[in-house]
């Protein structure tokens, strides 16, 4: 949740060095970085409000939001050399923790794969190649080979898991499209993957949200789309922006979104997220 919020900030120009949100921005910094365990894990072990096994979801946020900022993460407030070294090893417990199947799960020792963590992971690899990090020849593409293994060839649309062919769902397929572009493999059969989930995405927006799940739906479809551009944009970000200034709740001296299954602060970093796309002011966000 605190990684979340951080790229909200730095999406609208708040990172740790500057921005109207900057002491927020080196606090949530602060607080990632503190929480790492010995094994590089970002996780904040003494929070009742953590589950335990979500940790490599919130490992996955956190490693994305501090590669993003990393070249913000200098003197006075932090030591520079510190931080790198700290994501070195946050990338490493990524890639130590990517299972046979190429994926990942919600603990780091988790033998089976989900499209969701492992999207999250490959957001944060790239986000640690476009800072300077190593990460070894391999991962990701078995990544994405793994999320390749979850496309529904009846739709264009995604499974949850490779072996749970339950149906695809909005959410999940946004998070795929995203990924298999996130990951820049120069792929004829990628891209005529992306271009059906892109079909299956514009046909089943749910009101421009993202059905059982609208915020994480809208935070990767938005992804999706502007990494597509042209009539793919056009025809997804003006009704989503719309549906988003008509749903937000006043709260001076801002608004905030509302989510009922998570909580606020998650609805409205991820709300915040997708409307700030074309700002292109984060690196994940370039094309």
């Amino acid at each position: 949740m605190t990684a979340l919020c951080g790229l909200a900030w730095a999406s609208g120009g708040s990172v740790p060095t500057g921005g109207p949100h900057a002491d927020n921005a080196a606090a949530a910094a602060r607080f990632l970085l503190d929480s790492q365990q010995p094994d590089g894990l970002f996780f904040a072990a003494d929070s009742p409000d953590t589950p335990p096994d979500g940790s490599m979801y919130g490992h996955g946020f956190a490693t994305l939001y501090l590669c993003e900022i990393l070249g913000e993460l200098t003197e006075p407030r932090f030591d520079p050399d510190a931080a790198r070294a700290a994501l070195v090893r946050a990338v490493r417990r990524i890639t130590d923790s990517q299972n046979a199947a190429g994926g990942w799960r919600y603990v780091p020792t988790s033998a089976d794969a989900d499209i969701s963590v492992t999207v999250c992971q490959i957001a944060a690899l790239r986000s640690a190649r476009d800072a300077g990090l190593d990460v070894p020849d391999g991962v990701v593409p078995a990544a994405i080979a793994y999320v390749r293994s979850c496309r529904n060839p009846a739709d264009g649309g995604f499974f949850y898991q490779a072996d749970r062919r339950e149906g695809s769902r909005f959410a999940r397929s946004a998070a795929a499209v995203s990924a298999l572009r996130t990951a820049g493999l120069d792929d004829p059969a990628v891209e005529a993957e992306i271009a059906a989930g892109l079909r299956y995405l514009l046909a089943q927006r749910p009101g421009r949200g993202g059905g059982a799940y609208p915020h994480y739906g809208r935070f990767y479809a938005t992804r999706a789309a502007w990494q597509a551009g042209g009539e793919t944009w056009a025809a997804w970000f003006p009704p989503m922006r719309d549906e988003l200034v008509r749903t937000a709740i006043p709260d001076a001296p801002g608004v905030f979104w509302r989510d009922g299954l998570i909580n606020d602060e998650y609805a409205t970093a991820m709300s915040v997220l997708a409307l700030r796309v074309p700002a292109r002011l984060l690196p994940i966000y370039r094309r």
